[in-house]
C-alpha cells in the first residue's frame, strides 16, 4: 500500500512538472528566446565574417516588438526596460550598417558583441538570471 501511494506521488510530480514546462510563456519570454537562439545562430556567420544584411533585417523585425511585449509579471518590468529595449534595437541597427558598409570581420565582431552587451546592461536591471548565457554568445576576438 506505501509503495503505491509512493508511485502515485511521483507520477503527480512528474505530471506537474510537466505541466509546468507546457504553460505559456509570455510574449516577453517568447521574444527573448527568439532572441537568443537567433544570437547562437549568427555567432558563427559574424565570426567567419558571413553574416548577411537579410540575417539582420530579420533579427530587428523578429525582435521589434521588445519595448512593447507583456511580461510574465508586469510589475518586474522596470521604467528604464524601454530605454534598454530601444538601445537593443538601435544596436542591431549599428550591426546592420556594418554589414551594409562590409567592414572587417573585426568590426561586425565588436558591433554583434556590442548588441549583446545591451541585453546583459538590462538583465543586470531586470533579470539576473540569463547573464552568464548571454555573456557566453560573445565572440571573443
Amino acid at each position: 500500500m506505501a509503495g503505491l501511494l509512493m508511485v502515485s506521488l511521483l507520477a503527480c510530480q512528474s505530471n506537474e512538472s510537466a505541466n509546468a514546462r507546457l504553460a505559456p510563456v509570455s510574449e516577453l519570454a517568447a521574444t527573448m528566446r527568439v532572441m537568443t537562439t537567433d544570437m547562437e545562430g549568427l555567432k558563427t556567420a559574424v565570426a567567419k565574417g558571413e553574416l548577411t544584411l537579410s540575417q539582420v533585417d530579420a533579427m530587428i523585425v523578429a525582435h521589434a516588438s521588445l519595448a512593447t511585449d507583456q511580461a510574465t509579471t508586469p510589475s518586474d518590468i522596470k521604467i528604464t526596460f524601454p530605454t534598454y529595449a530601444d538601445g537593443y534595437i538601435k544596436q542591431l541597427q549599428l550591426l546592420r550598417e556594418q554589414v551594409i558598409n562590409q567592414a572587417d570581420v573585426k568590426q561586425q565582431i565588436d558591433a554583434f558583441n556590442a548588441v549583446l552587451v545591451t541585453c546583459v546592461g538590462c538583465h543586470q536591471d531586470h533579470c539576473p538570471g540569463p547573464i552568464e548565457r548571454i555573456e557566453k554568445i560573445a565572440i571573443q576576438p
